[in-house]
């Protein structure tokens, strides 16, 4: 008798496991699609503005001995689009994602998993932007004929802990908001981007992001600088979980 009642229970905690992992699953497609559906987009008008903007510039101005230096780098505008994409994702996605069968958790395990997945394609996305939008520089004679990097490797790790922390970032903050209200949440805001801020300057090269030189994210940064992004993404990761245990759903939330 035990044995044929404890059998459909394992029948039913198997089928839950087996929902809650396709839960994961299609939240984690839901935000990474998403994000590379308008991500697309960002990276076709960024790169068409900067080789306008390079092409113009070593067209119509001289500076010194005729080159002109075009600051061209990866970080900034993409780290915001991941950190509104993440604001986007929560906002947009929770809801929809309860009511279809869901569960927060699920949302938030795929989300985790969106996070970093995000943030390596956006890095190496940015790093071939920006040696593409270099070399065009360079045969413009606008800017030293130098590659991305002092190594892709590190620019790749630097880019990928600064959009996975954005992006969580973004997905916190809208969980900040839910859970706080319009003014509890904007007060949350800075905790919210505190993980990326440290990681920022843990990664900050000396003599900061220079993109005019061969100098960028990752390039002589020491060991202990890596060390310090592990507890920033933890800590983003964390906040991202125990935001959403308890969050509002619906029109309202």
């Amino acid at each position: 008798m035990s044995a044929a009642v404890a059998a459909p229970a394992a029948d039913r905690a198997a089928r839950r496991r087996a929902l809650e992992a396709r839960a994961t699953q299609q939240a984690f497609f839901g935000a990474f699609l998403m994000v590379w559906a308008v991500g697309l987009w960002l990276w076709v008008i960024f790169t068409a503005v900067q080789i306008l903007v390079t092409l113009l510039l070593a067209r119509f101005l001289e500076l010194g001995d005729g080159n002109v230096v075009i600051s061209i780098g990866p970080v900034g505008a993409p780290q915001i689009f991941l950190f509104v994409m993440g604001l986007v994702t929560g906002a947009g996605l929770l809801t929809i994602h309860v009511a279809a069968g869901g569960t927060r958790r699920s949302a938030v395990r795929g989300w985790l998993l969106a996070a970093p997945a995000v943030g390596a394609t956006f890095a190496v996305v940015s790093v071939l932007v920006t040696a593409l939008v270099r070399w065009i520089s360079a045969l413009a004679g606008s800017a030293p004929a130098v590659g991305p990097f002092l190594g892709a490797a590190p620019a790749v790790a630097a880019l990928a802990v600064l959009g996975t922390a954005a992006f969580l970032a973004g997905v916190c903050g809208n969980a900040g908001y839910r859970r706080y209200g319009a003014g509890g949440g904007t007060l949350f805001l800075p905790v919210a981007i505190a993980p990326v801020v440290l990681a920022y300057v843990a990664l900050l090269p000396a003599g900061g992001f220079a993109s005019d030189t061969a100098v960028g994210p990752g390039a002589d940064v020491a060991w202990w600088g890596w060390l310090l992004t592990v507890p920033c993404l933890a800590a983003a990761a964390a906040l991202t979980w125990l935001l959403h245990r308890r969050i509002a759903i619906g029109a309202a939330g």
